[in-house]
């Protein structure tokens, strides 16, 4: 998981749904306002703010499997406005294992055992604790999170003390998350795997060229999915790369 920003604005169409007189607004009946535009409208700006990646697992989103994740749950700020209608309390998620949407050894593997396999908003579900880390208030650098060999994914104790964050903040936004179900570590692992082959060896003299290129984003402006995957292989060549300005990964 690594830093993404706020929206700068309310969307244009938001805006317009909000001004509407009357005090009965709901997020069931924002969505099909405009027939459902103006919520496509948040869903596209928050992908494009976001570099096309899940502000949680930093799987690729793909159109269409794409939601809209209340940071702080409906069910806290009341289904009707308040939290569900602030633009500041969203970000774009991916279906949280609840269909196929990244190529893994086995494609089927998202239908066994569901609710063991589920992930981000999913997983999370309408539940609010104060050890949760909002992907948006992460600091840019260091990353507090890394990912090992294996895929795993847990809490970096040195860059979570020199950052001020507790180390237990860190495992439990990973636990709330179900960032270390299996199908995410295969596809870190996998991740991992293809790194290790194409610069086996040869990090000394060419990691910081090569995490710029692997931490770039692409044409489309998206990122490389499972970002902090590659963040994590290059070590500190990550790190220097990704403080070089402009810094756009952000």
């Amino acid at each position: 998981m690594k830093r993404i920003c706020f929206l700068p604005e309310t969307p244009p169409g938001l805006a317009a749904y909000l001004n509407i007189p009357g005090d009965n607004q709901s997020w069931d009946e924002f969505r099909s306002f405009e027939s459902g535009g103006a919520y496509n409208e948040i869903r596209a700006e928050l992908v494009s703010l976001q570099h096309g990646l899940c502000g949680y697992c930093e799987i690729r989103l793909i159109r269409w499997q794409v939601q809209i994740e209340h940071v702080i749950p409906q069910s806290a700020g009341g289904a009707e406005g308040g939290a569900a209608l602030d633009s500041a309390n969203m970000m774009a998620c991916c279906l949280g294992g609840t269909k196929p949407v990244y190529p893994v050894a086995d494609p089927t593997y998202h239908r066994a055992l569901v609710k063991f396999n589920m992930s981000c908003g999913q997983a999370k579900g309408s539940d609010v604790d104060t050890q949760f880390l909002d992907p948006r208030m992460l600091p840019a650098l260091p990353s507090l999170f890394r990912v090992l060999t294996s895929g795993e994914i847990e809490a970096d104790s040195t860059a979570c003390e020199s950052a001020g964050f507790p180390v237990v903040n860190v495992h439990r936004t990973i636990e709330i998350l179900g960032l270390n179900v299996r199908r995410l570590v295969r596809a870190r692992q996998s991740k991992w795997r293809n790194l290790s082959d194409v610069y086996a060896g040869d990090l000394d003299d060419r990691g910081s060229e090569a995490a710029r290129a692997e931490l770039a984003l692409d044409e489309d402006g998206s990122l490389p999915p499972f970002f902090t995957t590659a963040r994590s292989f290059f070590g500190p060549f990550s790190e220097t790369a990704l403080d070089e300005p402009p810094r756009e990964w952000i």
